[in-house]
């Protein structure tokens, strides 16, 4: 379950983080997308964490045998 939190936490700071950056005045360099890379990072964090969330349930449902 704290992976869950963990995960959360990261995509709140990263939509927080990109909405505080487009606030910038026109002075300063910001982006007006997440970068490609930033996504990537994103996305694989949130699948590796639902793979890991799966293989939790399916160890608490008795589906797999503990190692």
């Amino acid at each position: 379950m704290g992976g869950v939190v963990f995960i959360v936490a990261t995509v709140f700071a990263q939509v927080a983080g990109h909405i505080a950056l487009t606030t910038l005045p026109e002075r300063q360099i910001a982006q007006e997308r997440p970068t490609m890379t930033a996504l990537v990072l994103l996305g694989l964090f949130v699948f590796c964490g639902a793979v890991g969330f799966f293989d939790d349930f399916l160890k608490r449902a008795g589906a797999t045998p503990t190692a």
